[in-house]
């Protein structure tokens, strides 16, 4: 019995429950070929390959980063990293919902990151800066599915909204 020619089915849920549809990767990047300026890895290094799919049609629609007056308390953010050069600090926090935060280091200026797939009901996670200004990060939609996502914070583009799970082949 081969089973090469099965498409895990959990897969096709993730992307139905998330809106749009799973398209293949764009040929350019939806914010203005800013992924061009660094291969975008997989530090997660997930079941399947989130290079290959998007979770919606047009991904940076909707996407921004929207000024915050601060950060919360330490005891209130989960998780932390801060960019190669340190210009930038990310955040994730569930208080008071869940959500990303971005810290300009020189100017003091904190962002939320908002996305049209972003749920403030579930953590992010795996919060990884791949240059000066590509964070890199995951969001669990399900127990075993979720949303890895890549943003160039200098440009404020989303470059990455790809389905995964962490089950190969739907197992």
């Amino acid at each position: 019995m081969m089973h090469a020619a099965r498409r895990p089915v959990g897969v096709a849920l993730l992307v139905a429950l998330a809106g749009g549809g799973c398209r293949t990767a764009p040929r350019e990047s939806p914010a203005g070929g800013m992924a061009a300026r660094v291969t975008l890895v997989d530090p997660h290094r997930h079941a399947v390959d989130v290079s290959q799919s998007w979770v919606t049609e047009t991904p940076n629609e909707g996407f921004a980063l929207v000024r915050v007056p601060g950060l919360p308390a330490d005891s209130e953010l989960d998780e932390r990293a801060s960019s190669l050069e340190g210009s930038f600090q990310a955040f994730a926090t569930c208080e008071p919902v869940c959500r990303v935060l971005v810290r300009s280091v020189p100017r003091g200026e904190v962002y939320e990151l908002q996305g049209p797939t972003f749920t403030d009901q579930r953590p992010f996670s795996g919060l990884v800066w791949l240059a000066s200004d590509i964070l890199v990060f995951d969001q669990w939609t399900q127990p075993h599915y979720g949303i890895h996502y890549a943003v160039d914070v200098r440009a404020r583009g989303l470059l990455q909204a790809a389905p995964f799970t962490d089950r190969v082949d739907g197992q």
